[in-house]
């Protein structure tokens, strides 16, 4: 009599497993081609008066793995979730979210969705296509390198290299005037330097030699300084006569200060005291024709520090040139400002 009871149950169950699977709509694969290592998902639409159990006033809710009432393949495929999505009116879409790892037909167990109400979705078998059976795919040869391997930072810095001096050239191009003048005003310090030191050594060596005229002391005091300006200041002080040293200076040098002016008057008094020496041995008592005690050295050290004064004041002239820009940039400032 028990068994005929249990007999009744088990067909009355299947009856309603029945009549669920009946009225599910139809099944989707998306993407319609899937290949292996693709996400894809297997959806099935479905109507039931019971599912909205599950999803608790929900548009959608996941479901566990749980619910596959057979074992799965997982060597086969790989599934990343299930999804129950409500449609309205009693109508609800299943879908199994998985990646393949075989090519060909793939199975899925049924799934239990409610079971005290024996809801159970049946899946029908999904194939997986092949890249290599597909004839509009065409598997290409092994490609040799672009490049050799452990040349691509070589090749990176030579792009930066040749950025780098594409850059320069540009800069040079448009700057030219600027550093033509920049190399040659280098040019001529370097020159300047080279004299000062050239000069300061004669003049020492000069000091040395005791056992020289007066005249001939002068004649060579002379010969130093002026080779020493018309080097200096690329004008023929050689040809000039020492009355008009100091006047020939300042038409040949701009922005002349105080310390300059000095220097300038200090360098024709000594011209002008060795013109007396060296041509007024006749017509003048000795003693003014002749060096006094201390007087060669005095005069060489005199026309160092007057070298000195020369060189230094080169500074105080860029000084200037600098200030007279920035003060022409101001005004033009001012006049673009007053035009507004």
């Amino acid at each position: 009599m028990a068994n005929d009871v249990n007999k009744v149950s088990v067909e009355s169950a299947e009856k309603s497993s029945i009549l669920e699977l009946a009225v599910k709509s139809h099944q989707v694969l998306v993407p319609q081609n899937v290949y292996i290592g693709d996400t894809a998902e297997l959806r099935v639409s479905f109507v039931s008066e019971n599912a909205e159990k599950l999803l608790k006033g929900q548009s959608f809710v996941e479901l566990p793995l749980s619910g596959f009432t057979g074992d799965l393949q997982l060597q086969d495929y790989q599934i990343e979730k299930l999804t129950l999505f409500s449609n309205g009116q009693n109508n609800y879409t299943f879908i199994i979210t998985f990646i393949p790892w075989k090519t060909g037909n793939i199975d899925f167990p049924n799934y239990l969705l409610l079971e005290e109400e024996n809801v159970v979705l049946k899946f029908e078998n999904v194939t997986i296509s092949s890249l290599v059976q597909n004839e509009n795919v065409t598997l290409q040869g092994q490609a040799a390198p672009f490049l050799l391997p452990g040349t691509v930072y070589k090749v990176y810095g030579l792009l930066i290299l040749v950025f780098l001096v594409l850059f320069v050239l540009i800069r040079l191009i448009v700057k030219r005037e600027a550093v033509a003048q920049k190399i040659k005003k280098r040019k001529l310090l370097k020159k300047q330097k080279k004299n000062k030191k050239k000069i300061i050594k004669v003049l020492n060596k000069l000091a040395k030699e005791k056992k020289q005229s007066d005249v001939d002391f002068a004649e060579k005091l002379q010969n130093i300084m002026r080779t020493y300006f018309e080097n200096r200041f690329d004008f023929p002080f050689t040809k000039t006569v020492s009355s008009e040293i100091k006047k020939k200076y300042f038409v040949v040098v701009d922005n002349v200060s105080e310390k300059k002016c000095d220097a300038i008057e200090t360098v024709e008094k000594i011209f002008l005291r060795t013109d007396v020496i060296r041509y007024a041995q006749n017509s003048i008592g000795k003693n003014i024709t002749s060096f006094i005690e201390n007087e060669r050295q005095e005069c060489i050290d005199s026309l160092k520090l007057c070298i000195e004064v020369f060189e230094q004041q080169e500074e105080s002239e860029k000084k200037i040139e600098k200030n007279q820009k920035v003060n022409g940039k101001k005004e033009q400032n001012e006049e673009g400002g007053a035009g507004c």
